[in-house]
C-alpha cells in the first residue's frame, strides 16, 4: 500500500505554505495521497480562498467550524483536526505542519 501525507495548517499563514507544498510535492510526485487538514485560524483563511486545483485535497475541521460559526462551504470536513492526524498516522501516513 502507498501511504499518503498529511500537511497539517492552523493558521492563515501555515495554510498558505501548505498549498506551496501540495502544488511542490504533487509536481514531483504524482502517485502519494495527498491530504491538507486545516483547523484554527486556517479555517476561516480557507473558507476566503476561491475553489483552487487542490480544493479536493483538503479536510476542514468541524470543531474549528463550529467554534467560529462557519459553514464548509464546498470543503470535505472532518469531526476533529488532531484526532483525524492521529488516525492517518496510525494507518502508516506521514505528517507534516506547515
Amino acid at each position: 500500500m502507498n501511504h499518503g501525507l498529511v500537511i497539517h495548517a492552523p493558521t492563515a499563514e501555515a495554510l498558505q505554505r501548505a498549498l506551496n507544498n501540495l502544488k511542490n510535492f504533487r509536481a514531483d510526485d504524482s502517485t502519494t495521497p495527498l491530504l491538507l487538514i486545516a483547523n484554527g485560524p486556517a479555517v476561516k483563511h480557507a473558507l476566503e480562498l476561491p475553489e483552487v486545483e487542490m480544493s479536493s485535497l483538503i479536510r476542514l475541521c468541524q470543531n474549528s467550524l463550529k467554534t467560529q460559526g462557519l459553514e464548509p462551504g464546498f470543503y470535505q470536513t472532518v469531526a476533529s483536526a488532531v484526532v483525524e492526524v492521529h488516525r492517518l498516522q496510525q494507518d502508516g501516513w506521514s505528517y507534516w505542519r506547515a
